[in-house]
């Protein structure tokens, strides 16, 4: 949940961006393993990094996420 007084969406706390250049031809298989897992495309390459390396997986990926407003038609 945001901070009292703030709007938008909780901090996922410290992190550094990193741009990654992925192969066009994989980058449709990532998106739709993100997807399968519910998160955006950045936080499940951080997630599979993590495992990947040995690490925690990052304490922010189980956090309850909001669900998305409706769109009015």
């Amino acid at each position: 949940m945001a901070e009292p007084g703030k709007s938008g969406r909780p901090s996922k706390g410290q992190r550094k961006p990193t741009m990654v250049r992925l192969p066009a031809s994989d980058h449709m298989r990532y998106q739709e393993l993100a997807e399968r897992a519910g998160l955006p495309l950045g936080d499940y390459l951080a997630l599979q990094l993590a495992r990947v390396h040995g690490l925690p997986d990052p304490s922010y990926i189980y956090r309850p996420r909001q669900e998305p407003l409706p769109m009015a038609v």
